[in-house]
């Protein structure tokens, strides 16, 4: 199949995800090729820190991230109720320079308790309403330069 696209992403995994939506919002088209059918349920990260956290929010994903850590609280029972009345907060850094943390201080900087898939069923739905494609099954074997572009195998 001969098709023209500005930038191809390989993989839909949360970067992947996140990449396509930053280079259209940019206003290139964009196309993502994820090799697995279906989207991993595993569990590989339990959180998104708040560094990412804030990133998601002005990007006009704050209300779906509160919603998908509603859902991990109410999923736990009575133990997320607990959870979730409590104040996290963050000390660390990033890259080496310090995170401030401290609820009193920044009560929104904080990680949010939305684990791996639920993270990418939100950066897939803003995939989604922006107009990104996505082919899954699809496992890129090759990438050869050409004068006029690259081709994608």
């Amino acid at each position: 199949m001969d098709t023209h696209i500005d930038v191809v992403v390989v993989g839909a995994g949360p970067v992947g995800l996140l990449l396509a939506i930053e280079i259209t919002l940019g206003g290139a088209g964009v196309m993502l090729l994820e090799r697995l059918t279906a989207p991993n349920l595993g569990i590989k990260a339990p959180s998104v820190g708040p560094l990412g956290a804030e990133a998601l929010q002005r990007r006009g994903m704050g209300a779906a991230l509160a919603e998908a850590e509603d859902r991990t609280f109410a999923a736990m029972g009575p133990a997320g109720g607990a959870m979730q009345a409590r104040t996290f907060s963050f000390r660390g850094h990033f890259a080496l320079l310090p995170i401030r943390s401290g609820p009193e201080q920044e009560p929104e900087r904080r990680m949010r308790w939305v684990d791996q898939p639920g993270l990418e069923a939100i950066l897939g739905q803003r995939a989604a309403a922006l107009g990104i494609e996505l082919r899954r099954g699809c496992e890129v074997t090759s990438v050869e330069q050409h004068e006029d572009g690259v081709e994608v195998g």
